[in-house]
């Protein structure tokens, strides 16, 4: 059956089908349940025509919207997410050519070590995840994969190293902090948030990290097309790289700094980001 979720504004709901419009006087009929019992004298805001549901059910939204932006933890986790994430996926954009123009490496195996960081998160999570039920330690794995991020960057940036071996395997380190992160943060939100706004807490969480993954790559080519064309062969620009790779470790290293903060946060606040997820493992 459709019902509507009202409240009352503070924190008081009450499950009601919509047929109560219509016959306000059967309201027992139409009342699906209460969570909890709202009080007697407030009823009355359920029986005055839909726009009244309209207009109550955009106060639920609202309110639920405020606790979440004035939550630290909410900004915290959200910009882990974003500056995480713009060193990750924008990177994978230009890795290939990176690859190719930097270390030399043919255009078949380019696109291969760049997918490397897939697979292993493909591989890794579900181990990396397993042991956060069990172990805990959220905040710190987070900080771990962020740091790991700050040298993989740092050093695709140094111009002297151009063996390809070295990039391979700072493709792997890359894909085991891409599996890291992600398999502490996600769970992180269930921590910060109760269950009732975790909906709306993802959808705030995502809409900043679209803004990162919008961002990131203009900014990545803008820089590309500005300041790092060194040559032309059949009528394709070539590329330095050194200037976008420090781009990127500046994004890692603030990722490492919320990180921390989002640490120290859980200790203040009792988030409980350290504590396994399950008692018996």
């Amino acid at each position: 059956m459709l019902v509507f979720l009202i409240g009352d504004g503070g924190g008081k709901y009450i499950l009601v089908s919509p047929d109560a419009v219509n016959a306000p006087s059967e309201a027992e009929e139409y009342c699906i349940g209460l969570v909890p019992v709202i009080h007697e004298e407030r009823t009355h805001l359920l029986f005055r025509g839909i726009q009244k549901f309209k207009r109550l059910i955009i106060v639920i939204l609202f309110y639920d919207v405020k606790n979440i932006l004035i939550n630290p933890g909410f900004w915290l986790i959200a910009l882990l997410c974003v500056l995480f994430y713009s060193c990750v996926f924008p990177f994978q954009k230009f890795a290939s050519e990176l690859m190719i123009n930097k270390y030399g490496i043919s255009d078949n195996l380019a696109g291969t070590i760049a997918g490397l960081p897939a697979l292993g998160a493909l591989i890794l999570t579900p181990v990396f995840g397993i042991y956060l039920d069990c172990k805990g330690k959220g905040a710190s794995i987070m900080m771990l994969g962020a740091a790991m991020l700050i040298g993989v960057h740092c050093i695709y940036a140094l111009p002297f190293i151009t063996n390809y071996l070295v990039a391979i395997i700072l493709m792997i380190i890359l894909g085991i902090a891409f599996s890291l992160v992600p398999s502490a943060m996600w769970p992180s939100v269930t921590k910060i948030f109760p269950a009732r706004q975790l909906g709306t807490a993802y959808a705030l969480i995502f809409f900043i990290q679209n803004i990162g993954l919008w961002g990131v790559p203009n900014l990545i080519g803008w820089v590309l097309d500005n300041y790092c064309i060194v040559g032309n062969e059949n009528n394709a620009n070539l590329y330095d790289y050194t200037i976008p790779m420090f781009v990127f470790t500046g994004f890692a290293t603030l990722s490492f700094i919320v990180a921390y903060l989002l640490k120290v946060a859980d200790k203040k606040y009792g988030y409980g980001l350290e504590k396994p997820n399950m008692k018996d493992c």
